[in-house]
């Protein structure tokens, strides 16, 4: 099965170093790279992360709460895991996607990140972090990693994302899911795949 693009986790460049960069999808936008701030949790568009290094603040605070920026993996990674002790969704995710692609100061444990996208489904699917979660873990689901493949748990996970309204690759992959001979359904997956293609989805 392919691999979605929705999130590509890297080090950014320049000023930002500090972020973990990743690409998100909305109904009115097509893919855009995106930023969030670990301090704050807000994100920056690759728009204004540009005009932001240009800033003579840009090395040194956050463009929203002005709080100092980490600069170590190190200073990075106790920062998510305050934010994840504060309850935060977003920064459950993001850690989570640290240890799914072994990235930002962790060595790869799929079933860590399983467990930090499990611990934000606790929460109500339209908090912010929470729906990006259960469509990585779908994913997990549908492609057999880390986890035993099974369409129908990836049809729960995926299905939760896709009520969020944001998570048009969540609609894609159902599609998908509805392809498979254990669950054919040309009908449906046809409705899926027009549905995500209408809300950007470039498949």
């Amino acid at each position: 099965l392919a691999h979605t693009p929705h999130t590509q986790l890297a080090h950014g460049h320049g000023p930002l170093l500090h972020l973990l960069r990743y690409a998100s999808t909305c109904r009115a936008l097509r893919v855009v790279t995106r930023m969030r701030m670990l301090c704050c949790g807000n994100e920056v568009c690759a728009a204004c992360d540009k005009r932001w290094e240009e800033h003579e603040d840009a090395e040194e605070t956050c463009p929203y709460c002005r709080a100092r920026l980490p600069a170590t993996d190190e200073q990075k990674l106790a920062l998510q895991r305050a934010m994840v002790e504060r309850g935060k969704a977003w920064a459950m995710y993001m850690l989570g996607d640290c240890y799914r692609e072994g990235v930002g100061g962790v060595e790869q444990d799929l079933q860590e990140a399983i467990r930090f996208y499990r611990l934000a489904l606790e929460q109500d699917i339209h908090v912010q972090g929470v729906a990006s979660c259960a469509l990585q873990l779908g994913k997990m689901y549908l492609n057999g990693n880390g986890v035993e493949r099974c369409v129908d748990s990836a049809i729960e996970w995926l299905s939760k994302a896709h009520s969020s309204g944001t998570e048009p690759w969540a609609t894609w992959l159902l599609g998908v899911c509805y392809r498979q001979p254990s669950h054919l359904d040309d009908a449906r997956a046809f409705r899926l795949f027009l549905e995500a293609a209408e809300a950007g989805v470039d498949k």
